[in-house]
């Protein structure tokens, strides 16, 4: 069966907030594997404002046949960043029954 992704990365994506404003602006990596099977991970990194001050922002979002995590990291923006990455934000879904698909 073929992936109901499309095998072209997408160009960085700006997501909006509920008021209207972008907010963020996210490149992928790993999204040319994923886009193979539609699993896999797929890592997103930009730049975004927290707490009202600007921020490195990394999303990783893995997708399994039961499972599918989601993690947030931050970092104090800059041109050379001094920090790591640390968590934000977090959550796992598990499948009451796996996905039948290979």
């Amino acid at each position: 069966m073929p992936s109901p992704w499309s095998q072209e990365a997408p160009a960085p994506r700006s997501l909006k907030s509920p008021s209207g404003v972008a907010d963020a602006v996210y490149g992928t990596t790993g999204f040319e594997d994923f886009a193979k099977t539609g699993r896999g991970v797929l890592n997103l990194t930009g730049a975004a404002t927290g707490n009202g001050k600007p921020v490195d922002v990394r999303i990783t979002l893995t997708l399994r046949r039961n499972l599918y995590t989601y993690r947030k990291e931050t970092r104090p923006s800059g041109p050379s960043p001094q920090t790591d990455f640390q968590f934000r934000d977090g959550y796992v879904f598990i499948r009451a029954e796996p996905s039948s698909l290979p």
